[in-house]
């Protein structure tokens, strides 16, 4: 099955987070599956192009790279939906068009918010089924947090409301496949789930080492929704309840501001500076080490798609602490090891426990490498792959009312001149030369 993958998630801040990892993994296992992947890039966003590419082709073994050039200004929340927008939009469908795929898949659907990417949806060229990959719709479900300008609010609507393009929706877990369900009124959606590399899984679980402190984990980024904050104020509460020394590290990608305000926090509540460790964004090849050293993990968000660091650090054979919250609950699959996200009482209770009970945080470990066994990118990419091929199965490779190759490059050229005047001739004749779409480095 040849499949065209929309790989600008990888252009933007999306591939530090788990957008980036979680698509990059799940991508690699369609590739061990035998499935005939392209992937284009957007190459009106030049930043680190030729990087990325380099760890896709490195990543992904028989990937084929392709550029197309949008045209878009600037993010959907800034511009809303201005004719170039629109005119890339066109682009991108010709481009798929072109390449002709047994299917097409748009790996991250809402990269256009705040930055000049277009999301690939399912436009009159592209004749095959189109598909979405949904992690969550959290700024639906939590607007005062990340829609707090009527522009953020029409633009994201206009991004919910273009889902409806497509014919089929793969979301990351069931939680998320509910949430599609409920929102869009979809039907054709599949649980993928989510993986984890068999280097992962610990052999052993590491004894803790009594002098130290307790060293406990959170890694993620610290917007609203992560609900980092907790953490802090049920370690206060360990210190008032006479719990042993410890260390709480932050590692993710976040703003200095997001940083300062944890800090403010950590002042505010007493807590010493050596208790909280803000140690910023990690390398992917020192994940597996940085969990690895951890008495705990502690995943505390009030909503996740699907809860990736949960199952990594269960993987890697440390203790999990996660909030009963979103698919948390389906990722670790034990009530001992869930927490109300709103009560921090009740994480520095659970938390005391681990501390003072070795039982206790041998049998979460154990737990978690044997659940963390039962998650594989493999069986990920096959129920993607059934259910792709089972729409493409139903779906005519024709149109139902064929417009020639010649009037579509007529109607795109008409869109294009139409913004002439904005262009420089070299966009404008990189932009036309489309028609004939290029691999990678070329174009």
């Amino acid at each position: 099955m040849k499949l065209w993958l929309d790989g600008q998630c990888f252009q933007s801040s999306s591939r530090r987070r788990g957008i980036g990892r979680y698509a990059l993994a799940w991508i690699r296992a369609l590739a061990g599956e035998g499935a005939e992947l392209v992937l284009s890039l957007n190459a009106a966003v030049p930043d680190d192009l030729e990087a990325i590419e380099d760890a896709l082709l490195r990543d992904v073994p028989g990937l084929e790279i392709r550029h197309w050039h949008g045209i878009a200004e600037a993010g959907l929340a800034f511009t809303g939906a201005t004719e170039r927008r629109r005119v890339s939009e066109r682009v991108l469908d010709l481009h798929v068009g072109m390449i002709a795929p047994d299917a097409a898949i748009c790996l991250s659907p809402f990269e256009a918010m705040s930055h000049p990417f277009v999301p690939f949806r399912p436009g009159p060229a592209f004749a095959r089924p189109g598909f979405a990959i949904i992690y969550d719709f959290i700024p639906h479900r939590m607007p005062d947090d990340y829609l707090r300008t009527a522009k953020d609010r029409e633009a994201y609507g206009a991004l919910v409301a273009g889902l409806r393009a497509f014919d089929g929706f793969l979301a990351i877990s069931a939680f998320a496949a509910e949430e599609t369900r409920a929102i869009l009124g979809a039907e054709a959606v599949t649980n993928l789930s989510a993986g984890i590399a068999p280097d992962w899984l610990a052999g052993t679980i590491r004894p803790r080492q009594p002098a130290s402190p307790f060293t406990i984990l959170y890694v993620g980024a610290l917007d609203p929704r992560k609900n980092v904050g907790v953490c802090l104020d049920a370690l206060q509460r360990v210190r008032q309840q006479g719990g042993p020394a410890f260390r709480f590290e932050v590692h993710g990608a976040y703003s200095p501001g997001e940083g300062e305000a944890l800090l403010s926090q950590a002042r505010r509540l007493g807590l010493a500076e050596e208790e909280l460790v803000l140690a910023g964004s990690f390398r992917d090849e020192d994940l597996v080490s940085i969990y690895r050293r951890a008495d705990l993990v502690i995943q505390p968000s009030l909503m996740e798609g699907f809860g990736l660091t949960a199952l990594e650090a269960m993987a890697s054979g440390v203790p999990v602490l996660a909030a009963r919250a979103g698919a948390l609950p389906e990722v670790v699959g034990l009530d001992e090891a869930l927490f109300d996200p709103r009560d921090p009482e009740d994480l520095a209770g659970r938390i005391l426990a681990l501390m003072r009970d070795p039982d206790l945080r041998e049998r979460l470990a154990r737990h978690g490498l044997a659940r963390a066994a039962d998650f594989t990118w493999a069986r990920s990419a096959r129920e993607g792959l059934a259910a792709i091929g089972g729409i493409a199965a139903r779906k005519p490779a024709t149109k139902p009312a064929p417009v020639s190759q010649q009037a579509e490059e007529d109607a795109l050229f008409e869109a294009v001149v139409a913004e002439a005047e904005t262009l420089s001739r070299g966009s404008l004749s990189r932009l036309l030369a489309l028609n004939a779409p290029k691999g990678a480095g070329s174009g």
